[in-house]
């Protein structure tokens, strides 16, 4: 029986130390990751299609479009979007944002450009 348990134990203290020695391996990335963090938090302030620039260096030119008016547009497009516009806004502009994406999207392959059009939303 005793050799039973002395087995465990050493099992036990092995187990252990192997944890501690994966953990103090993840604390070192962490800590590694954490001053690059704190050297590229200057380069991210700022202008968000800078920002892009700086992530994305194989893709150097984004153009970017906001749409001012867009319970306006829905209105014109539908009495029921305009009507809509007043109880659900996000819905709205979101549908906006859809409608106006595709309509770029068809656009441009009218004149034979190969492009990517992505919607991104604010956090």
């Amino acid at each position: 029986m005793s050799a039973f348990v002395t087995i465990l134990l050493l099992l036990n203290v092995l187990l252990s130390a192997v944890l501690g020695l994966l953990f103090l391996r993840l604390w070192r990335v962490q800590h590694r990751l954490h001053g690059r963090l704190q050297q590229l938090a200057p380069n991210l302030a700022g202008d968000p299609a800078r920002n892009f620039e700086l992530v994305s260096a194989s893709r150097p030119s984004l153009i970017s479009i906001e749409i001012l008016n867009p319970m306006e547009l829905a209105a014109k497009e539908s009495w029921v979007a305009g009507a809509l516009g007043s109880v659900t806004p996000t819905l709205v502009r979101r549908l906006v944002y859809q409608r106006a994406a595709q309509m770029v999207r068809e656009e441009l392959k009218g004149h034979g450009v190969t492009a990517e059009v992505r919607q991104h939303h604010a956090p």
